[in-house]
């Protein structure tokens, strides 16, 4: 299986979201290349995340993030995972919608709790109380996630495989829109939230002919699609 992806699909979210384990899930079984921008910045600095922290400060490092994900977004189309700040910066987010679409990998504070307790490579929890940092962290970046272009929930009882299969749903109008008429399983009334709060996507009206054509072309315009306008039958 194999997308032709017509712009990146920049994921976002919390430290402990699983944006690297289902980002490269993800790019693996759409055939798709898989970036991230933590990698690429510690593999030009040659030093850690928290190295870079600790040695040059967090201002340093936002800005060498900022200049990183501009790059990647310039160089190819691909499923790019990003730092848990990245999204906060008004910059990311407007090259992000410019050249990519945002989906938000939404892990509630419990669930990143225990995937972030027990490591040290976080460098912003390196506090006496990490888990009230990491709540002053999450009520404070949650309301700026919400601001991207897709919403995808993450919770305890997913495995990265249903997260990367919800994932590619959200993200699947970003690929070939052909298969929207087509989903496979869909049935009459089925509705999966993917959009920011309160956009609800109706997968059974792209089932019915009349309806598909603007479904598809609200669809292009709110995740800023090229290409020609779809039009219904005649009559």
């Amino acid at each position: 299986m194999s997308w032709n992806l017509k712009k990146t699909v920049v994921l976002v979210g919390m430290m402990g979201a699983g944006k690297t384990a289902v980002g490269k899930a993800l790019a693996a079984k759409l055939g798709v290349p898989f970036l991230d921008s933590d990698a690429e910045i510690e593999a030009a600095a040659n030093m850690s995340i928290a190295e870079i922290f600790a040695r040059d400060g967090e201002e340093f490092f936002r800005k060498k993030e900022s200049q990183v994900i501009d790059r990647l977004l310039t160089s190819e189309r691909c499923i790019l995972s990003t730092g848990g700040g990245a999204f906060l910066a008004d910059q990311n987010r407007e090259v992000i919608s410019q050249k990519g679409v945002s989906v938000w990998l939404d892990a509630g504070l419990n669930l990143l709790w225990q995937r972030v307790r027990h490591k040290d490579t976080r460098p912003l929890l390196r506090t006496p109380d990490p888990l009230a940092t990491l709540t002053e962290i999450y009520e404070r970046r949650t309301p700026i996630y919400a601001k991207a272009d897709l919403r995808v929930p993450v919770e305890p009882s997913f495995t990265i495989e249903e997260t990367r299969d919800l994932t590619g749903k959200a993200a699947e109008p970003v690929g070939e829109l052909g298969q929207l008429g087509s989903r496979p399983g869909g049935r009459c009334g089925d509705q999966i939230e993917y959009g920011r709060r309160g956009v609800i996507y109706l997968f059974a009206v792209v089932q019915v002919v009349d309806l598909f054509p603007f479904f598809v072309n609200h669809l292009r315009g709110r995740l800023r699609l090229g290409g020609p306008q779809v039009h219904g039958p005649a009559g």
